[in-house]
């Protein structure tokens, strides 16, 4: 650091990496990075979601810090902090000033707090950088270091994730557009580095030959529905929205400016990289999975132009315009930084959002590792601990330091992401557990990872596998955003299949607002297979409600157009109904819990917030 960085920025880059660490170490971890953590217990070649450069970096981490959220993502800080030092370095040695550089790279909140999360991005990110510089230098004096170092950054790139493939287009426009390029792709040094570089791809492969190419379908095949989305035509809005609504016109001109003078040394990397993976990224984004988050694909399209942006021609308008930039964008790292920070403590009113708060990967697995470890003190020792869907599972091994195996249901989540052929090859999916046959199983579900009328299907199930299915405990958080229930699996002959209720409430709608003395409807069903439940009640403001409470018992013929088969002992009386609720209640912020007793069991059903109003 000290050989490129002035003496007055090697505190403010001393101060960052020391944040990031104890960010690093304070935000609690999401699925994702928990299932990387399971992966690295179980070193392979390559897994079914990934090569296997995030599994082992997660490993290093871990085995000399520990088995907690600061060992898991030490590793990938030191990938984003890595990052930054490099393009400080490359500036020195393209000779721009590392400190006018580095203003510009603390304006970029994605890169800011790259590495932040344990998740492949730092690393790969880091290695198209790396790729970059090197080709920088490979193709100044083709000395055999500079190609080693290009093959090394391929490699590793190959290594973290497919999307390394988006470096080859890069060399392509290079050729294309640098008279130096040309003669070096003749060279022996250039094609040693390509085959040293192809060679990070072998690992993956061999885990692929060896497993029915699943890791290759999934991310090629099962992942995207390869239609056209007219809605993926705004990606440049996105991309606004992810480098900085002020920095993204500047980081376009930069971009321009390097293509302008891409027959120049230095300029002819740097466009091709930034115009061939931000063209290369919106062209498949035009036909790739959008449900799932892809904003920071394209970030090192624009971290080479960083190296441009100090020698833009600012007039006096434009210098004020990127000062003003350059401080909302830092604003935005140090409130993202925050949001990340305050997800440690959640409560009742943070993060917002309601059923649909911010942050919910993040949020309520603490709570429900401490409801599990109880459950499972109190049941014998050889019953087994199994989840509905691998996020969750991996949550509770993480939470449980790996001492005992934790099985997962066959679910669409792990389908989805790619992960339910590795649940397979470990041998913890719903076919290894009917292997085991287990007499005792501890269910933990999280419900809001099921869909609707899926619900009760997914439910019924454990019925055809099990003699005895009771209700152990459930716990719902804020309002009804998170929800997890426990069951108790028995193969003891006893068969009685109890199944934990399940209700909707149709009004009042989530955020309603009504004017005082209007009132609003209170309608929904509440249902319980196939015992039908044991009590209702209605709370308001957390107090019960008698009148409301005593709505129970209307009848709800239209719940069988949803399950045909339903049974329930009090059908077709399922629902609930009543006008007129909340005339009398004083403006302000008001909530509504419905909530069903079976077995002695009291589960929150719904909750709602409604705002009188004047």
């Amino acid at each position: 650091m000290t050989t490129f960085v002035a003496p007055s920025f090697r505190f403010a880059l001393i101060a960052l990496l020391a944040a990031k660490l104890l960010l690093a170490a304070w935000v609690p971890p999401f699925g994702d990075e928990v299932f990387y953590w399971q992966e690295g217990r179980n070193l392979a070649v390559g897994y079914s979601d990934l090569p296997l450069l995030t599994a082992w970096l997660a490993r290093a981490g871990t085995t000399v810090f520990g088995d907690h959220v600061f060992g898991l993502r030490v590793g990938f800080v030191l990938c984003g902090f890595a990052t930054l030092l490099l393009l400080l370095h490359w500036a020195r040695w393209r000779q721009v000033a590392a400190g006018r550089v580095l203003p510009w790279a603390l304006a970029l909140p994605l890169l800011v707090l790259s590495g932040q999360l344990a998740t492949p991005d730092a690393p790969l990110t880091l290695t198209f950088v790396l790729a970059s510089y090197a080709l920088d230098r490979a193709l100044d004096d083709d000395r055999w270091r500079h190609w080693l170092l290009f093959a090394a950054a391929l490699a590793l790139a190959w290594l973290t994730h497919w999307r390394a493939a988006m470096l080859y287009p890069v060399g392509l426009l290079l050729l294309a557009i640098s008279p130096r390029a040309r003669p070096a792709a003749a060279g022996r040094r250039f094609w040693a580095a390509q085959i040293i570089g192809v060679c990070g791809l072998l690992p993956t492969l061999w885990f692929n030959l060896q497993h029915d190419w699943v890791g290759l379908r999934f991310q090629a095949v099962d992942r995207h529905a390869w239609s056209f989305s007219p809605m993926s035509l705004l990606q440049p809005l996105e991309q606004a929205l992810t480098v900085g609504v002020l920095m993204y016109p500047l980081l376009l001109w930069a971009m321009w400016v390097a293509w302008r003078r891409r027959r120049e040394a230095g300029f002819d990397v740097i466009a091709a990289m930034s115009l061939a993976v931000a063209g290369g990224y919106f062209l498949a984004g035009l036909f790739a999975d959008a449900e799932r988050t892809r904003f920071h694909w394209p970030l090192p399209a624009y971290l080479p132009l960083l190296l441009v942006l100090p020698s833009l021609p600012f007039g006096a308008g434009a210098r004020s315009y990127a000062r003003l930039a350059r401080r909302v964008a830092a604003l935005v790292a140090l409130a993202v930084a925050a949001m990340l920070a305050s997800f440690r403590f959640p409560n009742a009113d943070w993060p917002p959002g309601g059923a649909n708060r911010l942050g919910e990967p993040f949020l309520g697995w603490t709570e429900a590792a401490d409801a599990t470890r109880a459950l499972l003190s109190a049941m014998p020792a050889d019953a087994v601990l199994v989840a509905d869907n691998f996020l969750f599972a991996a949550q509770l091994d993480f939470a449980l330091r790996g001492t005992r195996p934790v099985y997962v249901l066959d679910h669409p989540r792990n389908t989805k992401h790619g992960r339910q052929a590795q649940l397979a090859i470990w041998w913890r999916d719903e076919t290894a557990l009917r292997s085991l046959a287990p007499a005792r199983v501890l269910l933990a579900v999280e419900e809001n990872a099921l869909y609707g009328a899926d619900t009760l299907p997914f439910y019924r199930r454990l019925c055809r596998d099990f003699d005895s299915v009771r209700l152990r405990d459930s716990l719902t958080l804020y309002g009804e955003g998170r929800r997890f229930v426990w069951l108790d699996l028995r193969r003891d002959g006893a068969e009685d299949c109890r199944l934990p209720p399940l209700a909707l409430l149709h009004e009042p709608l989530p955020g309603a607002r009504v004017a005082r003395g209007e009132g609003f409807v209170l309608s929904g069903f509440v249902l319980r297979e196939p015992h039908g439940i044991d009590a209702f009640e209605v709370r308001v403001d957390g107090r019960r409600d008698e009148a409301l409470s005593a709505a129970y018992g209307v009848a709800a013929p239209y719940v069988r157009d949803i399950w045909p088969d339903l049974v329930d002992a009090n059908w077709p009386h399922l629902g609930f109904y009543r006008a007129g609720v909340g005339r009398d209640w004083a403006p302000g912020r008001h909530t509504i819990e419905v909530r069903a007793r079976v077995d002695g069991h009291w589960r929150r059903m719904a909750w709602r917030e409604v705002v009188v109003v004047e």
